[in-house]
């Protein structure tokens, strides 16, 4: 039940907006009651819940100068929402902790799986269409960019799918791997094909480290590079002899388009300079409020660009938590290597991504998804490094029974 919220939700069939609230109210109140007969907020007492609370309202507070947003719709959008997501994903870690991570692995792949859905719907909208013009599904125009930020989950998750046992998993994985690549290579956008090529390079090490661990490798590795190499081959003779007309549709392709075309070296040394202009802008508008400059074209200085330098600091220190928490869990052995690769390179794509987009203004749903992404790895995170909590006091129950264990 939960994973098929989960997957709907993530596929943008639903606007982002409301898709958080109904997963937030259904994970913090009806999930909860039917499971525990309680509500538990202990989330609250977590360092990176006030960061994102401070981060948020400061956000929010300034937001409506740029865009004919009202304070309200901005302390929902950036203030509340993010909250609701990062306990949301809280309670995920903290109700399954007795299944070994499957839970939450399931979670994960039921939101690539969203995200694959939408990766169709938006291919099925944007054939024959240029990067300028891109649509989603339900016919909006959005910049080619924010929509192949679906992409960064799915490309992220790929070291999971490689070491993956499930073969129903590891099929449906590779499927939604080959539809992003294409997806990418339809909106053109430089930046997925970037994140693209350094997930795959992580893949691979992923991959030895978890089969080969000093040993000589096994017949099946030796298969499955051969398997690897015979899939290149079988491309390359596709792509020479034209097959289906693979070749023609790939260089008319929008991301060939982007390559060849000659002002792309000048998009780049203009986005290379709105970064030091980003820096400059801390230093200059210290409090925020600049609406002389479009974005930055990245998550913080963007954030700069509206609420200043302590907005930046509150949600530098937020991630900074964040991929401490995401290290020491990797490092973790108790914990499943699946879940480990998978918390691990998901993060490395997200900072990689909101690092060349300005995520907090442009594609909700990724920023979204990061928060609940975010609060899963906390949950997950105090529950396995703090043995001797006692029961929380924020847990609001009808019998409440202190048996030595943490009542979370």
């Amino acid at each position: 039940m939960l994973e098929m919220i989960v997957l709907l939700l993530n596929s943008d069939l639903v606007a982002p907006v409301y898709a958080s609230v109904i997963l937030s109210a259904y994970l913090l109140g009806v999930y909860q009651l039917m499971k525990k007969r309680r509500i538990g907020i202990n989330f609250i007492t977590y360092p990176g819940f006030w960061l994102l609370f401070l981060s948020g309202i400061l956000f929010a507070v300034s937001y409506p100068k740029f865009l004919n947003y009202s304070l309200f719709v901005c302390l929902v959008l950036y203030g509340i929402e993010p909250l609701l997501l990062y306990g949301s994903g809280c309670v995920v870690a903290l109700m399954t902790r007795n299944d070994c991570g499957e839970k939450i692995l399931k979670i994960l792949y039921a939101i690539a799986i969203g995200c694959g859905i939408n990766v169709v719907l938006s291919i099925i909208a944007n054939l024959g269409v240029d990067r300028w013009h891109t649509v989603n599904f339900w016919g909006m125009r959005m910049a080619a960019t924010n929509l192949a930020s679906t992409n960064t989950y799915i490309f992220s998750l790929l070291p999971c799918i490689m070491i993956t046992k499930n073969k129903k998993l590891k099929l449906i994985g590779f499927l939604l791997f080959g539809l992003s690549v294409v997806y990418s290579f339809i909106l053109g956008t430089r930046t997925q094909l970037f994140l693209c090529v350094i997930v795959v390079c992580l893949s691979a090490i992923a991959y030895f480290i978890s089969h080969y661990k000093g040993r000589i490798p096994s017949q099946k590795t030796i298969k499955l590079l051969f398997a690897f190499a015979g899939l290149i081959l079988v491309f390359l003779v596709a792509f020479g002899s034209n097959f289906l007309g693979i070749r023609d549709k790939i260089l008319q392709s929008n991301l060939l388009y982007r390559f060849i075309d000659k002002d792309t070296s000048g998009s780049d040394y203009y986005r290379m300079g709105l970064f030091f202009q980003g820096i400059q802008n801390l230093v200059i508008h210290p409090f925020g409020g600049n609406t002389d400059t479009v974005y930055f074209h990245n998550y913080w200085l963007d954030i700069g660009r509206v609420a200043g330098v302590t907005a930046v600091l509150l949600v530098a220190a937020y991630d900074c938590i964040i991929m401490v928490h995401v290290i020491k869990i990797f490092k973790n052995r108790q914990i499943k290597e699946e879940l480990r690769f998978a918390f691990l390179f998901l993060h490395i794509g997200l900072f990689l991504n909101f690092f060349m987009e300005p995520i907090m203004e442009g594609y909700l749903s990724i920023l979204f998804r990061s928060f609940f992404l975010n609060g899963i790895v906390e949950g997950l995170y105090y529950d396995t490094h703090k043995s001797n909590d006692l029961p929380s006091k924020y847990a609001f129950t009808r019998k409440y029974r202190r048996k030595g264990v943490d009542n979370k």
